[in-house]
């Protein structure tokens, strides 16, 4: 009886230690997988984040989306309308830094055209998306996903200071509507929208004059 227990008790130790190295080569090759070009494309790490309507504007057209005890960081549809089709984005911030409500986070541009944006709340860096590392992105992916993760302090009392939904799209499409006027002729296609890469086609002295307006 004892050496038929012990036995079936050494099955069962196999058969457990089987499915435990099945289970871990598994995750092995998932491990490689994600580490293959596929994975690390922009695009698929451009993924959307959140609904708007949860998120909390900056005026100078940052957010942050909160979500349990981490925020995430990214640029709403005003920039990504104006550097469109594609952008660059350069972080400043590394992970482990400490960042102030309105310190810079990055630079975002075309072809050497680029503006700063700030920090829409005070908190640490803990990633930064890949998808924004490479050298050129779509503008509307980039701004539907996000660009820096935090780790948030302050956060009750700083996002007083910035605007829900509604009101950031009121003042946005305001200031759309105004560069619209300011573009019109050679710079507004058949559909009365901006052209792919406006930014880049414009004079220098338009393009001082659209950074001291509009951001």
């Amino acid at each position: 009886m004892v050496v038929a227990l012990l036995i079936l008790s050494l099955i069962v130790f196999l058969t457990i230690d089987f499915f435990l190295r099945k289970e871990e080569k598994r995750q092995e090759k998932l491990v490689v997988k994600r580490s293959g070009p596929l994975f690390l494309d922009p695009d698929k790490a451009l993924v959307s984040i959140g609904k708007d309507d949860l998120k909390y504007y900056h005026p100078t057209h940052s957010w942050v989306l909160v979500e349990d005890e981490y925020a995430y960081v990214g640029f709403d549809n005003f920039i990504s309308k104006i550097f469109s089709p594609k952008v660059s984005i350069k972080v400043n911030s590394a992970v482990g830094h400490n960042i102030e409500q309105g310190d810079p986070l990055w630079d975002i541009g075309q072809e050497g055209r680029t503006i700063s944006q700030v920090s829409p709340i005070s908190g640490k860096v803990i990633s930064v998306n890949q998808g924004v590392k490479s050298e050129s992105v779509s503008a509307k992916k980039a701004s539907d996903s996000w660009v820096i993760k935090l780790k948030p302090r302050n956060l009750k009392r700083e996002l007083k200071n910035l605007m829900k939904y509604q009101q950031s799209q009121f003042v946005n499409q305001k200031l759309f509507d105004d560069l619209l006027g300011y573009a019109s002729g050679s710079y507004l296609n058949d559909g009365g929208e901006l052209v792919d890469n406006f930014i880049t086609k414009i004079s220098e002295e338009d393009w001082e004059v659209i950074k001291e307006k509009y951001f």
